[in-house]
Formats: C-alpha cells, sequence, structure tokens
C-alpha cells in the first residue's frame, strides 16, 4: 500500500476519533510535508532517513519550531496507525537521526 492510499485511512481514523482542532493540522501536516515527497513511495520502504530529509526540508524553509514538532508528532501518529493496520512492524520517526524538537 503506499502512502497516497494509506493515508485515506489515517485521515478517516483521525477525523472519526479527534476533535477537528486536533485532527485538521495533523492530516494537513502529513498532506503538505510527508506525502508531497513520499506519496507514491509503499509505506513499508519509508526509513529513518526518510524522515530527516523530512525535517531538513522543513528545516530549510524556516518553518517555526513548534511546525516541526506538530509533523514529528503527526508522523509517528501516521506511523503508529501503520502498525495497527499491520502495515509495518517499527515506527521509522523512532530512527530518524534528526535532534527531535523540543517544544
Amino acid at each position: 500500500m503506499t502512502n497516497n492510499e494509506f493515508y485515506e485511512i489515517f485521515r478517516d481514523y483521525n477525523t472519526r476519533n479527534y476533535c477537528y482542532g486536533t485532527h485538521s493540522p495533523r492530516i494537513a501536516l502529513i498532506k503538505k510535508h510527508f506525502l508531497s515527497l513520499f506519496g507514491d513511495v509503499a509505506v513499508q520502504a519509508i526509513t529513518g532517513s526518510d524522515i530527516d530529509s523530512v525535517y531538513f526540508r522543513m528545516e530549510e524553509n524556516n518553518l517555526a519550531h513548534n511546525t516541526i514538532f506538530g509533523a514529528y508528532a503527526a508522523m509517528s501518529s501516521y506511523f503508529n496507525l501503520a502498525i495497527a493496520y499491520d502495515e509495518i512492524v517499527h515506527n521509522p520517526v523512532q530512527d530518524a537521526l534528526t535532534i527531535r524538537p523540543k517544544r
């Protein structure tokens, strides 16, 4: 399953289970910063270095640290859901070498 296909599951899950103020930013961050790079790639093929590339791209665009932290949390949630759906066995966000943003 590609990330574009799994995104539909993620979006529906978040819309059903979280209030608008929670699910809307998560969905937007995944769509804008992650799917733009890896939408056509299989969920299983994403590695920690791919996650790093998302962080570096966001830093190059001078995004605020809270936006980068939100993207980190959204990607972690995205891949935790992929684990729950048996798409992957390990969350690649945990393998990212980038220093996790501080709040």
